[in-house]
């Protein structure tokens, strides 16, 4: 489009598309103007000429290839760290357990994005460290559940009320993460079957890799793949 905006048209715009301006409108519609998604929190820099357009203003959230939230997950779990609640925003703090240390914190998907740890107690990427999975029935429910641990941040304590139904170590976090990813897609794509628990039901987390119980004889023929150590 060739008209111009003026500041206050420039501001309702960029609103409209999603982001909130962090500094004056540089009325010139081709530069950048620093702004913050008001959905996943980035820091974003949209320019008026795309919002002209019809464009939405933050590419984590609209763009060619916006973040997929399970693959966020995977991401934060390669990087060491478990995510306790489900993906909120690509520059959001997101609550995670360390499978090193097994302490909690708030690292935000973007940091792991560009390389940083997982754990800040810990440093450095601990994907390569061992870890557990396992595998839950509640039969009352009839609901199973795919999940990743490891000694020093033990949650099976959280599911007293689930049957244990296969638990074994693996050499290192990121194989655990992608014994657990190989589960879920069985579960959500070749079998078709959603997330069983919500959200309340799970408030601690995990809810998110949960299945119909049909399922829990194709995950323990994928378990039964890479079982290495009993526990």
């Amino acid at each position: 489009m060739g008209r111009r905006f003026t500041v206050q048209k420039a501001v309702v715009a960029v609103r409209a598309a999603g982001g909130e301006p962090l500094e004056p409108y540089p009325n010139n519609m081709a530069q950048k103007w620093a702004c913050r998604c008001m959905s996943c929190g980035a820091n974003i820099s949209p320019r008026m000429s795309s919002i002209a357009r019809g464009s939405k203003a933050c590419r984590y959230c609209h763009g060619p290839n916006p973040v997929d939230p399970e693959h966020a997950r995977l991401a934060m779990i390669q990087a060491g760290v478990e995510p306790l609640e489900p993906y909120l925003g690509y520059a959001k703090p997101w609550l995670v357990r360390c499978l090193h240390c097994g302490r909690e914190s708030t690292p935000t998907y973007a940091s792991i994005s560009k390389g940083q740890g997982g754990c800040f107690r810990c440093g450095a990427d601990h994907g390569d460290l061992p870890a557990h999975v396992y595998l839950v029935h509640d039969e009352k429910r009839s609901v199973v559940k795919i999940g990743i641990t490891n000694a020093r941040a033990h949650r099976m304590t959280k599911y007293s009320n689930w049957k244990v139904v296969e638990m074994f170590k693996t050499s290192t976090g990121n194989e655990a993460a992608r014994i657990e990813a190989e589960v879920l897609m069985c579960w959500r794509v070749a079998m078709g079957l959603k997330v069983k628990l919500t959200r309340n039901e799970m408030p601690d987390g995990g809810y998110t890799e949960t299945a119909d119980d049909i399922g829990l004889d194709a995950a323990l023929v994928i378990l039964m793949k890479y079982k290495i150590v009993e526990l």
